[in-house]
């Protein structure tokens, strides 16, 4: 798929980059493979394939791999359980903050535009 390095300019703007003009070429034919795959990916034919929140099948802290049909297949979850804990709280978070105030992280300005 074509992108126009206009495009390029614009996502590159909005990202706040500068790029030579070499790299808004290379950048164009990249994006361009990129894109070229998703269209390919698009063609994939997924009727009856169900939405997925993560990339593993097992279900988060679930204890195996449990698919639609609730059965345990065996492979353990990398994803640990989703309980409510109690928080770290402010004082604790910005205990070794280099630079903190009103109960916020301190950071300096890194992003300009003109």
């Amino acid at each position: 798929m074509q992108i126009e390095a206009e495009e390029v300019l614009r996502i590159a703007e909005l990202a706040n980059l500068e790029l030579a003009p070499e790299e808004v070429e290379a950048m164009r034919r990249d994006l361009g493979k990129i894109l070229e795959y998703i269209a390919l990916l698009d063609r994939l034919p997924t009727a009856g394939v169900e939405p997925m929140s993560h990339a593993t099948a097992g279900e988060a802290g679930g204890g195996g791999n449990r698919g639609g049909d609730g059965a345990d297949h065996g492979e353990a979850s990398a994803l640990r359980a989703d309980e409510a804990a109690p928080g770290l709280g402010a004082a604790a978070a910005l205990a070794n903050a280099p630079l903190a105030g009103d109960a916020c992280f301190k950071v300096p300005l890194v992003i300009e535009r003109g």
